[in-house]
């Protein structure tokens, strides 16, 4: 039957007008693409891996029809060039030949991670069947992290604002959903000191020493709050902690010395 791609196509014209059966012919014109097809995809990716990237593309275009492994191709290439929306178009069409793809689902993910589009990366990892996959795991946590540093934000806006009870409100949340390590708790008790509850305030510092001891201004912060509750013995003890850690003269140093010299 021919020994080119051509050969074979004008044979099977040949065949038509000879009268042969049609399903012969249509069935003859589907080896003859997938002869073709073979070709021009292994010719793409030895294009490919030879970093010849456009030439790549104008393979890979020109397989008809286009399917399943030609988007692939044809987004894999994008994603070499760092052209991440060209490579999301080819690969969520891919996703529409086969939706459950787990390895395009969480490729997909990681693309929108790369352009900062958080709600629709956690949207197609939430959809990948194995969740238990380490790479799974690792995008999920780094949207998780990044939410929350989004929200963080947020509440130290609304901090500078002087809107304290939106403020609190988000980092509160924050808390509740255990986000945003001891951050949360700080920006908390700053928020709390804003608005005169110095009990809660305390309570918040202590969370953040809990976890992490070596904060200098934490110390000084509980050393004001304690005074302002009158608790002078727990004041001076923090005030020396915050001196003990602090390594440069400021007004903070300055006024702790002055607390601890006003109570001897």
């Amino acid at each position: 039957p021919g020994s080119t791609v051509n050969d074979a196509i004008e044979l099977s014209l040949f065949l038509k007008k000879e009268g042969i059966h049609p399903k012969q012919v249509q069935d003859f014109y589907k080896t003859v693409r997938t002869r073709q097809s073979g070709i021009l995809y292994k010719e793409a990716e030895e294009l490919t891996e030879n970093g010849k990237y456009k030439e790549a593309l104008l393979k890979y275009q020109k397989i008809n029809p286009q399917g399943y492994d030609s988007y692939l191709g044809i987004a894999n290439v994008y994603q070499y060039m760092k052209d991440y929306k060209k490579a999301l178009e080819f690969y969520l069409k891919a996703l529409n030949e086969k939706p459950d793809d787990d390895a395009v689902l969480l490729t997909v993910a990681g693309l929108y991670v790369q352009l900062d589009d958080l709600s629709n990366a956690e949207t197609y990892i939430n959809k990948v069947k194995n969740q238990k996959n380490p790479k799974v795991v690792e995008i999920q946590n780094y949207i998780s992290a990044q939410n929350a540093n989004n929200e963080l934000n947020k509440a130290i806006q609304k901090y500078e604002a002087k809107d304290y009870k939106s403020a609190e409100t988000i980092l509160t949340d924050l808390i509740t959903k255990k986000l945003g390590g001891y951050m949360p708790y700080y920006y908390r008790a700053m928020t709390y000191d804003a608005l005169g509850n110095y009990k809660a305030a305390v309570a918040d510092y202590e969370k953040v020493i809990a976890t992490d001891s070596s904060i200098a201004l934490v110390y000084y912060s509980l050393g004001v709050d304690y005074d302002s509750l009158k608790d002078f013995t727990r004041a001076i003890q923090n005030y020396k902690k915050f001196l003990e850690l602090s390594k440069e003269t400021n007004e903070y140093t300055k006024y702790a010395r002055q607390r601890i010299q006003q109570s001897k």
